[in-house]
């Protein structure tokens, strides 16, 4: 067991234990989410959906997919900070 004699040596000599990780930028997550490959399909299926007349369809993909981009930003986000 250390004593805190033993604690304030090890601290002097390796240093505290701590990892900062830099928080990512908006834009880098926006960007992240954006380019998985989940949404790249479902920008193939909206397209293949306005080629093929089933706009409707397309338009609620389009509409779901941004409020599921837009909501994962904002928790993401919030959890960097």
């Amino acid at each position: 067991m250390f004593t805190q004699q033993k604690r304030e040596i090890q601290k002097v000599r390796f240093g505290s234990c701590v990892i900062e990780v830099p928080p990512k930028s908006i834009f880098l997550i926006l960007t992240d989410e954006v380019l998985n490959p989940f949404y790249i399909f479902q920008i193939f299926a909206c397209a293949v959906f306005f080629w093929e007349d089933y706009v409707i369809y397309a338009y609620c993909i389009l509409g779901i997919s941004a409020l599921s981009i837009i909501m994962t930003v904002y928790e993401t986000n919030k959890n960097n900070e």
